[in-house]
C-alpha cells in the first residue's frame, strides 16, 4: 500500500507545499516508520520532505523522533502564518519557488546597516540639511488612508500570505515575525492598504505579471513593514528607524541608535580622549 493522492495532497497543502525540515519547496511525503516494519499510510506516519532531506534523514532510524518534532513544529508554524492573515491561493507556493526574494532581503540588510552607520556619523548634519521634523510612527499609518482606493482583495491574497515572507538563511523567520508583527499592531486593513499603495507605485498588475514584477513589488512591501517594525517607539532594539516629515509633506527614515548606546559611546569617546590626553 501506499499514501493516496487525496492524502498527499492534504499534507502538501497543510505543509505549503515545503519541506518540513529545510523548508524547501517541492516535497515527498515520507513514512516516517517504513512500511517493510508495518508503518501505516497515515497521516500521522507521514512527513512532508524534500528529496535531499529525504535522502539524508529518512532512512536513518535514529532520526524518527526529529523527524516527527519538525513536521509537527511547521505544521504548528504554518497554521499560525495562515492565522495571522496569510490567505492560500492554490498555486501560489509553486508560482514562489523561482523568485529570488533571499537575494532581495540580504541586499536590503546590508543597505540597512549602511545606513544606521551613515545616519549616526551624520545625525546634527542631517538635520540641518534635510530640515526634517520626525513624527509619530502613527502619522505615517494614518498617511496610507489619505488616498482613496480600490480594494482588491486577490491582490493582497497575493502579496500578503505568508509564503511571500519566508526567506532561508539563520534568519529564517525574521521576516514572517515583522509581518506578524505588523498585523498585530496595524491590522490587516492597513496591511491591505500598504499592498494597494506599493502595487500601484510598481505598476503592478495582478491580471498579468511576470516573476521579477512580483518580486519587486514583494522586495517594496518588505522594506515598508520592516521600516515601521523597526521603528524605534515599536522596537526595543538599539538600533531603530526614525519617521520624518520634510516641509513639503514627504515621509522619510533616518537611521538611530538608543540613547543609551550614544551615552556610552560618546563616555567611551571621553575616556580615550582622556586617556591620550
Amino acid at each position: 500500500m501506499a499514501f493516496s493522492e487525496t492524502l498527499r495532497l492534504s499534507i502538501r497543502k497543510r505543509a505549503h507545499f515545503r519541506c518540513c525540515i529545510c523548508r524547501a519547496v517541492g516535497v515527498e511525503i515520507h513514512h516516517i516508520i517504513p512500511q517493510e516494519e508495518r508503518g501505516h499510510d497515515t497521516e500521522s506516519n507521514a512527513a512532508p520532505l524534500c528529496p535531499s532531506c529525504h535522502e539524508l534523514y529518512g532512512a536513518n532510524p535514529t532520526k524518527r523522533k526529529f523527524i516527527r518534532e519538525a513536521r509537527d513544529f511547521w505544521y504548528e508554524l504554518c497554521k499560525s502564518q495562515v492565522s495571522q492573515g496569510g490567505l492560500t491561493l492554490s498555486n501560489l507556493s509553486e508560482f514562489m519557488a523561482p523568485l529570488a526574494t533571499k537575494g532581495d532581503l540580504a541586499e536590503l540588510k546590508d543597505q540597512l546597516a549602511s545606513l544606521l552607520n551613515q545616519g549616526n556619523k551624520s545625525e546634527a548634519v542631517a538635520r540641518k540639511k534635510d530640515n526634517f521634523v520626525p513624527v509619530p510612527i502613527d502619522r505615517f499609518i494614518r498617511s496610507l488612508y489619505d488616498e482613496e482606493l480600490e480594494r482588491q482583495w486577490p491582490l493582497f491574497e497575493l502579496l500578503f500570505d505568508s509564503r511571500a515572507w519566508y526567506e532561508l538563511g539563520e534568519d529564517s523567520y525574521d521576516l514572517l515575525d515583522r509581518r506578524a508583527l505588523f498585523l498585530k499592531l496595524f491590522g490587516e486593513e492597513t496591511a491591505h492598504r500598504v499592498c494597494l499603495i506599493e502595487a500601484k507605485q510598481a505598476e503592478f498588475d495582478i491580471n498579468g505579471f511576470t516573476e521579477e514584477d512580483l518580486a519587486k513589488v514583494l522586495h517594496s512591501i518588505h522594506v515598508i513593514v520592516i521600516l515601521i517594525t523597526q521603528h524605534k517607539q515599536i522596537t526595543q532594539d538599539r538600533e531603530a528607524f526614525e519617521c520624518a516629515v520634510r516641509p513639503d509633506g514627504e515621509f522619510i527614515w533616518r537611521a538611530v541608535l538608543a540613547k543609551s548606546k550614544r551615552r556610552r559611546t560618546s563616555a567611551e569617546a571621553k575616556r580615550k580622549l582622556n586617556a591620550e590626553g
